[in-house]
């Protein structure tokens, strides 16, 4: 039959595959936010409890480029102070 080494390999590999496969479930994204030109890097600032993003702006233009404050609402507060398009 199986020798002991040959049943533990056995044993380990069968783990091993089933915990690669328990976790390549499928991942569902929701929208968070809309409105934001390009973005670039996202910062969480836990202290304050909202999000901080760069954004690049409309390509093509210079000096476009705006910080957004996103609060865990999704509400946004450009900076500086724009209308968003």
């Amino acid at each position: 039959m199986f020798t002991k080494k040959k049943l533990t390999i056995i044993v380990l590999a069968l783990f091993a595959l089933l915990s690669v496969i328990s976790e390549t479930r499928a991942q569902t994204a929701t929208t968070f936010v809309t409105g934001l030109k390009s973005p670039i890097k996202i910062i969480y600032a836990q202290r304050q409890g909202y999000f901080l993003v760069s954004e690049a702006g409309s390509p093509g233009a210079t000096n476009n480029g705006r910080i957004s404050i996103v609060t865990n609402d999704g509400l946004i507060r450009f900076n500086p102070p724009t209308t968003p398009d």
